[in-house]
C-alpha cells in the first residue's frame, strides 16, 4: 500500500480497445499493487506530473496476477482522453490499491451470482476467479448487462471460461441476450427464497438502487461508484448516505468504507437523490 495520499509511478504494458471503442484495458506492470490488490478495491490514478486535471480519478481493478493490474475505463472525460492516446511504455501515477472489497471468506456459497450493469462489470470476471480459486462457491453465474451489443464487456472472455462460469447477456434494445435489464434477467436466476446465494453487483447507483428494492431482505454486496477527491476519506467527497445514521454516522464515505457495501444498509432514495 503507498504511504497516505503517495503514488506511485508505474509502467504501462498495453492499453487495448474492447468491443466498444469507447471501451479499453490498461495493463499495468506494477507488481506491489497487484499483489495487495483485491475484487472491489480501486486505484487512483493520475499522470505524472500533469495538472489538468488536477484531481486523481478512481478506477476498479479488474484484474490482478503475475505482477501486472488491469483497469477498464471508458473514454469520456479529460483523463480518460488522455489515457486512450498512451502507448506501451508510458507512465501513470496510480495511488492504490484502496476501499474494501468483496467478501473472500467463508461461507461457503452453494451458488455465487455476479451482476453487473455497463462497465460497472469491470470488477466481476475478477471476483469470479477469486470465488472459483478459493473454493468459495459451487456454481458461480456472472450476468452482463448493457444498453445494447457493442457495449458489452468481457464477452469473449467469458466464452473461454465456460467450463467453470455459466454466463448470460442482457441487452436494453435486445440486439444479444436476454431482451431488458441486468436486473429483469437477475430475476429470472435468482431463486426465492435466496438461501445459499452469495448476490454481488457492481453498477450505475440506480442499478443497485432497484436491485435492493426488488430484494430487500437479500445480503447484496454492492460496489458503488461516485467521484473522488482524495481517495482517503479526508476531503469528504463521496459520502453516502446510510440508514438508521444520524450526524456523522448517517454518512460513509465510498474511499474508505466502501466502495463495496451490504445493500441493505445504504438509504437509496436519499443517494439517488444526491
Amino acid at each position: 500500500m503507498s504511504p497516505a495520499g503517495a503514488g506511485r509511478v508505474v509502467r504501462m504494458l498495453s492499453n487495448t480497445v474492447l468491443g466498444n471503442r469507447d471501451y479499453r484495458e490498461m495493463v499495468l506492470d506494477a507488481p506491489e499493487l497487484a499483489a495487495a490488490a483485491r475484487p472491489g478495491q480501486f486505484v487512483h490514478v493520475r499522470l505524472p506530473g500533469a495538472i489538468d486535471p488536477f484531481l486523481r480519478r478512481p478506477f476498479s481493478v479488474a484484474g490482478a496476477d503475475g505482477g501486472r493490474l488491469s483497469i477498464v475505463y471508458k473514454r469520456v472525460g479529460r483523463l480518460t482522453s488522455r489515457m486512450a492516446t498512451l502507448r506501451p511504455g508510458a507512465e501513470l501515477d496510480v495511488f492504490g490499491p484502496r476501499g474494501h472489497g468483496y467478501r473472500l471468506e467463508p461461507p461457503v456459497a452453494s451458488h455465487a451470482i455476479l451482476a453487473g450493469g455497463g462497465y460497472g462489470a469491470a470488477p466481476l470476471l475478477y471476483l469470479a476467479r477469486a470465488l472459483r480459486d478459493l473454493k468459495l462457491a459451487t456454481r458461480i453465474t456472472l450476468l452482463v448487462g448493457a444498453g445494447t451489443a457493442s457495449e458489452f464487456l468481457w464477452g469473449d472472455r467469458l466464452e473461454a471460461e465456460a467450463s467453470w462460469l455459466e454466463a448470460a447477456f442482457a441487452t436494453d434494445d435486445g440486439s444479444h441476450g436476454f431482451k431488458g435489464t441486468v436486473l429483469d434477467l437477475l430475476e429470472t436466476r435468482l431463486p426465492r427464497p435466496a438461501t445459499g446465494v452469495r448476490l454481488c453487483a457492481c453498477g450505475p447507483m440506480a442499478m443497485l438502487a432497484g436491485l435492493a428494492k426488488r430484494w430487500p431482505a437479500v445480503r447484496a454486496e454492492v460496489a458503488a461508484e461516485a467521484r473522488m477527491g482524495c481517495g482517503m476519506g479526508v476531503c469528504q467527497g463521496c459520502v453516502l448516505p446510510m440508514r438508521g445514521g444520524a450526524g456523522v454516522s448517517r454518512y460513509a464515505r465510498i474511499c474508505r468504507d466502501g466502495p463495496v457495501f451490504d445493500a441493505r444498509r445504504v438509504d437509496w432514495p436519499a443517494a439517488l437523490e444526491a
